[in-house]
């Protein structure tokens, strides 16, 4: 199935970057001129003190090249986008 051209994400399509069903803080850094790193981090409140912090923080890398789109989902996101991005 990962050779069918119906699953996965569309030629062309911007890299997908979601939170969690929680408050998150979702971080998006440059690392070089097609990747930047995202980092998920949630909580259970919307003041984001370290001590309302649900878990471990998500870090992976995606391909900027097709652009970003970032979906906050439920809770009261925080989105920070670093503004290297695009330049």
């Amino acid at each position: 199935m990962t050779a069918d051209a119906d699953i996965g994400p569309k030629a062309g399509a911007p890299a997908y970057i979601t939170g969690t069903g929680a408050h998150d803080r979702i971080t998006v850094t440059k690392l070089n001129a097609t990747q930047a790193t995202v980092t998920v981090e949630a909580f259970r409140t919307n003041s984001y003190a370290a001590a309302d912090q649900i878990g471990s923080t998500l870090t992976y890398t995606v391909n900027t090249t097709n652009g970003l789109l970032i979906d906050g989902g439920a809770g009261d996101d925080r989105i920070v986008i670093d503004a290297t991005l695009g330049g």
